[in-house]
């Protein structure tokens, strides 16, 4: 089991700055297996919680958990990103990253 955290706008859509853009399906789809592989898979977006919700809905997902993107984050290792702790994906590398 992995922990996943899967931004809307830009991913699994095609544009990155409007909300409801074209659905980027093949990700969606990626999404969903994730889910029903029993991995934890958190939707967040900076469009917040509410629009988020709606997207999940909207596209038959069932997510851990949806959030609004975080203002803020505190955690004891401030370069956690340079470090590669945290493995991040671009959208069209998600069938390459993930080995699918």
């Amino acid at each position: 089991m992995k922990v996943y955290y899967v931004d809307i706008d830009g991913t699994m859509t095609y544009s990155s700055n409007s909300r409801w853009g074209s659905p980027n399906l093949i990700v969606i789809n990626i999404i969903k297996k994730l889910i029903t592989e029993s991995n934890i898979v958190i939707i967040w977006s900076a469009g917040g919680w509410q629009y988020a919700k709606d997207f999940c809905i909207k596209y038959k997902l069932n997510p851990t958990a949806i959030l609004p993107k975080p203002d803020c984050i505190i955690d004891d290792i401030f370069t956690i990103r340079t470090e590669g702790i945290i493995k991040y994906i671009k959208p069209e590398n998600i069938i390459k990253e993930l080995k699918l």
